[in-house]
């Protein structure tokens, strides 16, 4: 896996899979043994948050199967995804079907007028090699073949009928379209595998109408024995979405129960493995660390992290890493700097994208909570806070010293925020000190600064 990059092409499907780069092909080998296992048509939905990789399983799933189908003459890497299986399989015995697969987005469709016809003509797309309806004649070419699976009649003949009318309005005008999709299942099926798995994803993000007349249409259109439709999806959005159609009081979950014969939620990734193949895994800064704590303070999903990650090593490379020894942060004016630099820039960048109100407040003067949320209780939090402590202060008293003032870490933070974000610098006060760190007038508008990328602080902006 390339750095930053989780764009799920060919290559990093297959790369991911070889190398194991989050963890997951143990789940992906198990997800394979159990549709194996099916011995009737089923309809699946995988559960997971957007962003967690449920596009590279489907797919890594998808690459599978195709390895053990002799139909698929032209995979590459067949050898190298075979020797994976096996390491995967170890000692167990298990032969696996040949299954024809068909990917289907979803929300890349949703334009469709009928979900029927555009899944039709999706997997002929997969299935026959097609990969461009740019022309009149591809239509009708496509359409043509679609008819002739439905109603039995020549292509040529086909063609002559829909000359000067729209192909689809043809299509639509069928009669028992339920025994002709039947009938052109079951015409692709035996020559290419003994079952078809269709991976449909994105449903989540599709329009309410649309998400649901594809459903509805799957179970009613599409009951074939040897077909099963693996539905890769956050539930908790597709019940938001069905609640927006169907009315805010409508029982979605009950309602999504009838669609679905099995739910599984996809394990969570391997994160040492993860944060490894992005770069991220690496104890020895405390600028990774910090960014691993605000990853996990708002929950982000394996694309989020990404994201993050790259906008953080964009803006703010040089001054946080020891080989830039240029950056010397001795005097209380560049601890100050550094504070900003290893804590708060992290921060700001995690609001930006995850909570953009929040955000907006908190460099606005009006909210501090999110760098007390930051710093509450960790070994990050425990260090870089020390500094903030004046002589004789400490935030705890083991030894019962009477010279020692116990003060709080969070009030600490909020004098650092305040001087920061709140506190307005005239002529008669430039700076304020809080223990060994200074922040002045012009911090703020330098962070706001970093933030936008805008400085020569920022390192290679990694693909």
């Amino acid at each position: 896996m390339k750095a930053l990059d989780l764009l799920a092409t060919e290559e990093n499907i297959y790369t991911t899979f070889i190398d194991d780069a989050i963890g997951r092909d143990a789940d992906v080998f198990s997800f394979v043994s159990f549709l194996n296992s099916l011995d009737s048509g089923n309809v699946i939905a995988l559960n997971a948050r957007w962003g967690e990789g449920k596009t590279f399983f489907v797919k890594q799933t998808k690459l599978v199967l195709e390895a053990f189908n002799p139909y698929y003459e032209n995979i590459e890497h067949r050898e190298e995804i075979k020797k994976t299986w096996e390491k995967l399989r170890k000692k167990q015995e298990i032969e696996i079907q040949p299954f024809v697969t068909v990917y289907y987005d979803a929300w890349m469709n949703d334009n469709d007028e009928d979900p029927v016809l555009s899944l039709v003509l999706a997997i002929l797309q997969e299935i026959d090699g097609l990969t461009s309806l740019e022309n009149e004649r591809g239509i009708l070419d496509l359409a043509g073949n679609v008819l002739d699976c439905f109603t039995g009649r020549t292509v040529k003949g086909v063609l002559d009928s829909l000359r000067g009318t729209p192909p689809l309005e043809n299509i639509k005008k069928a009669k028992d379209l339920e025994s002709k999709i039947a009938a052109f299942f079951e015409s692709i099926l035996p020559e290419r595998g003994n079952r078809m798995v269709v991976f449909i994803d994105e449903l989540d993000r599709c329009k309410p109408d649309y998400a649901i007349h594809l459903l509805e249409r799957i179970k009613h259109y599409f009951g074939n024995e040897r077909i099963t439709f693996i539905f890769s999806l956050n539930m908790d959005e597709l019940q938001h979405t069905i609640r927006k159609f169907y009315g805010n009081d409508f029982d979605a979950c009950r309602y999504l129960e009838r669609f679905f014969d099995f739910r599984i939620e996809l394990p969570k990734p391997d994160m040492r493995r993860f944060y490894d193949g992005i770069g991220l895994e690496n104890g020895s800064w405390v600028y990774e660390s910090v960014c691993k704590q605000v990853v996990e303070m708002f929950n982000m999903g394996l694309r989020e992290i990404a994201k993050f990650y790259r906008v953080a090593k964009t803006v703010a490379y040089k001054p946080t890493h020891k080989e830039h020894d240029q950056w010397l942060f001795a005097f209380s004016d560049g601890t100050g700097r550094q504070f900003c630099f290893l804590c708060i820039v992290p921060l700001m960048i995690g609001l930006n994208m995850c909570d953009r109100p929040r955000y907006n407040k908190f460099i606005q003067g009006r909210d501090g909570s999110p760098l007390i949320e930051l710093l509450s209780d960790t070994n990050i939090a425990i260090s870089m806070c020390s500094q903030l402590l004046n002589e004789k202060e400490a935030y705890s008293n083991l030894d019962n010293s009477s010279e020692l003032i116990v003060v709080k870490r969070e009030d600490k933070l909020r004098e650092v925020y305040n001087a920061i974000f709140v506190k307005k610098y005239d002529g008669r006060s430039y700076e304020t000190t809080i223990g060994k760190v200074l922040f002045g007038e012009e911090t703020k508008n330098e962070l706001l600064k970093i933030i936008s990328g805008l400085t020569e602080y920022k390192g290679e902006c990694l693909a």
